[in-house]
């Protein structure tokens, strides 16, 4: 009988609604609040579980950057192979690969070669190098705008944010500032799918 209600249910819900249920089953045993979307990219069919909320983008933060500076690059302000030169200043702690490398002044990578740093390694340091290079926070947010994403703002460079995180974790979880919805990310990634 127990089977027979189980299939009866299933019967009535859609895929989605599975799928979702789902979710939120596997995002109880977290003890707080989680965000999480798809979009089955063919059909455009989207699941969300708590996908209007605004959660801290972590190091999905980096790529709102990169479109922007992807956007300069695109109409000829900067070039991929431009050198950048970097001072001590533009290092930080958490940066990892490129606190490694400069252990002498003089050192310049280019945009191509920070941008690799950035999103493949999560380095800390070359994102606010290209958060610089790609116009400021503000910029990138009023890419984002006109490209019809409003869930995502990008506020402050990578050393603000974690040294705020390292003051006060609990203000810094209920900051509104270099958030992103659920939805709205998969908006973002879907448009960069697409082209």
């Amino acid at each position: 009988m127990r089977l027979l209600c189980l299939l009866l249910l299933l019967a009535f819900r859609s895929p989605a609604q599975i799928l979702e249920r789902e979710m939120a089953r596997l995002a109880q045993p977290a003890g707080g609040v989680v965000g999480a979307a798809a979009l089955h990219l063919e059909t455009g069919r989207r699941v969300s579980l708590q996908g209007a909320e605004r959660f801290p983008m972590a190091s999905s933060y980096k790529v709102p950057i990169a479109i922007q500076l992807l956007a300069r690059v695109e109409r000829g302000e900067l070039s991929l192979d431009q050198m950048i030169p970097l001072e001590p200043g533009d290092l930080h702690p958490g940066s990892g690969t490129l606190n490694d490398l400069f252990n002498k002044p003089g050192l310049a990578l280019s945009v191509r070669n920070l941008l690799e740093l950035m999103l493949l390694i999560s380095d800390n340091s070359a994102t606010d190098v290209l958060l610089r290079l790609a116009g400021g926070p503000e910029a990138v947010t009023d890419r984002l705008r006109s490209l019809g994403i409003d869930g995502i703002q990008v506020n402050r460079p990578t050393s603000n944010l974690l040294a705020d995180y390292a003051t006060s974790p609990a203000r810094f979880a209920s900051d509104l500032r270099d958030t992103s919805t659920p939805d709205a990310m998969v908006d973002l990634l879907s448009r960069l799918h697409s082209g």
